[in-house]
């Protein structure tokens, strides 16, 4: 059943916004898929506080590429 419901999640990303995606629908399945992993987070993870210095970078990232998306979207609007 679960899976069902991620694809679900996943497939209304993008359908209210005509194929494009769609953030907040994303961020919202986001958070439904990591219902699906925290079970195992204890089975699979044996240094937490590296765990969460990992997870810290990676969303940093994630900062950045957004940044960088954010900015270039600005700059194209400006060219129009």
């Amino acid at each position: 059943m679960r899976v069902r419901a991620a694809t679900d999640c996943a497939g209304s990303a993008t359908s209210a916004t005509n194929g494009r995606p769609n953030f907040a629908a994303h961020a919202v399945a986001d958070e439904k898929h990591s219902d699906l992993f925290v079970p195992l987070l204890q089975q699979y993870i044996a240094d937490s506080e590296r765990a969460l210095k990992v997870a810290d970078d990676a969303l940093e990232l994630f900062k950045l590429y957004h940044l960088g998306v954010a900015e270039e979207m600005e700059r194209l609007r400006k060219e129009t």
